[in-house]
């Protein structure tokens, strides 16, 4: 049974989301106001912080669809609260599953075990090159160098 106070996880809601004194507002700020409303709205009925709390693009468009002046004056909105945040959809978008990874995120883990696994040859490759560059008399290069490098007399002309 959950605690007083608390909401359950993996849990999708539907809420009608009223935006109100828009009106009182700048023109050029009613649409960004409105989407802090709505994140207003969500955490206070969901118990959560507004950072947790993320929108789709979907519902972003909704809310700017008319331009910062004009946002609509309320929202149908899905919720899926999980463990760590919630995530917000318009009422006609379907909910992908919670168990189901997105693909960014796929993506991450898989280019940093290339990344890991890319630094563990470096690693093993460093020693290699060190064995490599030594000559095989033992003298340092740049002493080898300087030998090839000969300098070349200058005849004066008479």
């Amino acid at each position: 049974m959950a605690k007083a106070g608390v909401f359950q996880m993996d849990v999708v809601k539907e809420f009608n989301v009223s935006i109100p004194n828009l009106v009182e507002r700048p023109r050029i700020e009613r649409a960004k106001r409105a989407v802090r409303e709505l994140k207003w709205f969500l955490s206070r009925h969901l118990k959560m912080e507004e950072g947790k709390i993320s929108l789709n693009s979907a519902v972003n468009e909704e809310l700017w669809k008319g331009g910062a002046a004009n946002p609509p004056r309320s929202v149908k909105v899905k919720v899926q609260v999980l463990k760590d945040g919630a995530n917000v959809f318009l009422s006609t978008q379907e909910i992908p599953k919670a168990a189901e990874k997105p693909k960014k995120e796929e993506a991450k883990e898989v280019k940093e075990k290339e990344h890991e696994h890319k630094h563990e040859e470096q690693k093993e490759a460093k020693p290699a090159e060190k064995a490599e560059a030594k000559p095989a008399t033992g003298k340092p290069v740049r002493e080898e160098k300087a030998k090839k490098a000969a300098p070349v007399k200058k005849v004066k002309k008479e």
